[in-house]
């Protein structure tokens, strides 16, 4: 009864002959609908939200169950990261059903928001499309909205059925290829222009249109992150901004990845790049130095519970407590005043030591407990506390190298990374980089210090967070690009000590002038220029295109910083 009331509509039913005969449709053209995640619902209205959200997902596995299910005996679970995220606008889940509809050697053309290209929902679609479907080209256009009415930017995208078998015989150096027209589509979308993009497997740029190659391969390295390390790391697909960095960056981005091929490196490939220390409780590990001990080889430390006593400087660190400690490129010993707390021996080794004393003071200290769901409750001992209580001694934070160099996770106006002369570990809110052995440690500093690496930073950051602070994980600080080829100079070392200035100080813009920041002419710094020209001769940059790195990275950071709430920050 049911049934008869409310047909279902069953593709291979409705076009049996396309099914029976085909295999499926040999093109798909469409335009899904635009609704956000919080807006999914049943249009028929017999399920409720969150059933017929789980209907989508049900769809996705019965679509592709040799993707996305966990086993052949197990259909109905997903395979581990293979889940689509429960964050997806409803238009990613017609990509998955109208791909299903095509044969072996279909077509699928879709018209549709540009948003999964950069955002992390869109993390488990483009990867579906890299390692199962076969996918062409994405189409975007600088000059015009698809749709002038509608406020939602828009991108055509190209995509061969899927098929692992399909995609195995294409083979991982296929190209996916980004295009950014830069006319109306009625004024490009010519025979010649197609028959070159077709063609084309290095980047062009030309009146008409941007082109940016690149493999499935690249694609995929791009977005993943490794996790463990030696024989136990594994990539995990996390996402790329296809968007932001194929589509709408700025030209002077490709003209330096054109001009520099052989000379840029990713950092990841010559620099380890990790988190750095979490205390569990920077209470009881991070001391304030009051200077030398009584007692020779101790200091006299203090903790912001109040306690302040003696240690043996063999258990004390210099460390990088906060982001705004560091204001220069270079970091010395001088201008830290905290040591971390770092004992990585048991209690019978510890016999006789102040720093025992202090581990027995933490274990007896009333502790009121400031975060998380436990917030305001009171704790008898810091070895209780959720955060470092699985450890297996609770005071030994582990052993940690001490970093080459150190850089914020989240700026926000300046960008530079810290040259870290001083010897010192780093707090959890900055990143801890190593530079390779054969590395020349102030040589690296510098390139990555150069404007051409904070253009990088920028286009390669999340730019989505509140007061406009650039977000970066640790797999996009491994993707920038740095010059690979050393700089051997000596640079006046007042250019590594003085304070950072902003980004608009530092490259000479000024972002509320009334001439916009495209047409101003740059007056970078003397010590800056002189770093920057360096880098812009060993890429074979001209005049005009270096004043077009300067404006490209302070139009980013005021796009960024202008959205936010208040471009105000202490």
């Amino acid at each position: 009864q049911s049934l008869r009331e409310e047909r279902p509509f069953i593709w291979s039913i409705e076009f049996a002959e396309i099914f029976f005969e085909k295999g499926g449709f040999d093109l798909i053209i469409g335009n899904p609908p635009y609704v956000r995640q919080e807006e999914i619902a049943d249009p028929n209205g017999l399920l409720g939200v969150n059933n017929y959200k789980a209907a989508l997902k049900e769809m996705v596995l019965l679509d592709f169950p040799e993707y996305f299910a966990r086993a052949a005996d197990r259909l109905h679970e997903f395979k581990k990261d293979r889940e689509p995220s429960g964050r997806s606008d409803l238009y990613i889940y017609f990509y998955i059903r109208s791909l299903r509809l095509l044969n072996e050697r279909g077509l699928h053309v879709f018209i549709c928001s540009n948003s999964w290209l950069d955002v992390g929902y869109g993390a488990w679609l483009q990867e579906f499309l890299l390692r199962g479907a076969v996918p062409h080209y994405v189409f975007d256009n600088h000059a015009r909205r698809s749709f002038a009415n509608a406020d939602i930017n828009t991108v055509i995208t190209v995509i061969g059925a899927p098929g692992f078998a399909k995609a195995a015989r294409k083979g991982a150096n296929h190209y996916a290829r980004f295009v950014a027209f830069k006319r109306p589509f009625e004024e490009v979308i010519l025979a010649e222009h197609l028959v070159a993009l077709e063609m084309q497997q290095s980047i062009e740029l030309n009146d008409a249109y941007r082109i940016y190659p690149i493999t499935v391969t690249d694609l995929l390295a791009e977005g993943s992150e490794t996790e463990g390390e030696g024989i136990r790391a594994t990539a995990k697909y996390v996402g790329d901004k296809w968007g932001g960095k194929y589509l709408r960056a700025p030209d002077i981005f490709f003209t330096i990845l054109k001009k520099g091929h052989g000379r840029l490196i990713k950092l990841g490939k010559i620099a380890n790049v990790r988190f750095s220390i979490k205390t569990g409780s920077n209470e009881f590990f991070y001391l304030e130095s009051l200077g030398p001990g009584v007692t020779p080889g101790t200091l006299r430390v203090r903790n912001s519970a109040g306690w302040q006593g003696e240690i043996e400087q063999e258990f004390l660190h210099p460390v990088i407590k906060s982001p705004r400690e560091c204001r220069a490129i270079q970091i010395t010993r001088q201008e830290l005043k905290f040591h971390v707390f770092l004992c990585n021996r048991g209690r019978p080794e510890l016999r006789g030591t102040n720093a025992l004393d202090y581990i027995k003071w933490g274990e007896n200290a009333t502790i009121e407990v400031r975060a998380g769901a436990a917030k305001g409750t009171i704790v008898r001992g810091y070895n209780n506390l959720s955060s470092v209580s699985n450890r297996k001694n609770w005071w030994d934070i582990g052993k940690h190298p001490i970093p080459s160099f150190a850089m914020v996770k989240g700026p926000w106006n300046r960008h530079f990374v810290v040259i870290n002369t001083a010897g010192a570990y780093c707090d959890q809110q900055l990143y801890a980089i190593e530079s390779n052995s054969a590395e020349d440690t102030l040589d690296l500093g510098l390139r990555t210090n150069s404007t051409l690496t904070a253009l990088f930073f920028e286009l390669e950051g999340r730019r989505n967070l509140g007061e406009g602070i650039l977000w970066l994980a640790t797999y996009e600080v491994k993707n920038v690009r740095v010059l690979c080829v050393p700089l051997q100079v000596q640079i006046d070392n007042s250019f590594l000590s003085r304070p950072v200035r902003d980004i608009f100080g530092e490259c000479g813009i000024d972002p509320k002038s009334d001439i916009p920041i495209a047409e101003q002419e740059p007056a970078p710094l003397p010590d800056r220029k002189a770093l920057d020209d360096i880098v812009f001769d060993a890429l074979g940059l001209d005049q005009e295109e270096r004043k077009q790195v300067y404006r490209a990275v302070c139009q980013l950071v005021w796009e960024r910083i202008s959205r936010a709430k208040s471009v105000t920050r202490n």
